[in-house]
């Protein structure tokens, strides 16, 4: 099992590195429910989750950010097909250095369709100003899903 969760964490930061949001998108059970710090958001469409990862991403780039390297961290054993993975993004600059790191725990099922996140939960996010300003800059956010404080 721990093998095949570190291949799809590689695979995940993968497509997003290559910019293929909408097929990261699909790797997600929906409704996907995201807690970013203090805000929460339920996500109801693929199309909307990318729509997300495209800003996200964008937000990084103008951070200084060209790569995020994704390591696990622990791993819960399954039950019932279900179970927990927590995550550190490293979020690296143009001379490969760490400038930042975000911890994530992403509640996993097994499904006929391989493992599909179905919430992600943002305990640690070491560049604010994205998220931050992801809500202040992005007032459709709320017509992507439903984001509350």
């Amino acid at each position: 099992m721990c093998d095949k969760v570190c291949a799809l964490i590689q695979w995940r930061s993968d497509l997003a590195m290559a910019g293929r949001f909408d097929d990261l998108a699909r790797k997600f059970a929906l409704p996907l429910v995201m807690y970013l710090e203090d805000r929460r958001m339920v996500v109801q469409s693929h199309e909307q989750l990318a729509g997300f990862l495209v800003r996200l991403q964008e937000a990084r780039r103008a951070s200084g950010v060209v790569q995020v390297q994704s390591g696990l961290t622990a791993l819960e054993l399954p039950r019932n097909g279900r179970f927990r993975i927590w995550v550190r993004h490293h979020q690296m600059d143009g001379l490969g250095r760490s400038m930042s790191y975000s911890d994530a725990v992403y509640y996993t099922c097994e499904t006929p369709q391989g493992l599909r996140t179905e919430m992600a939960e943002f305990s640690t996010c070491s560049v604010p100003e994205i998220w931050g300003g992801l809500a202040a800059k992005s007032p459709d956010l709320r017509s992507m899903g439903q984001l509350t404080h």
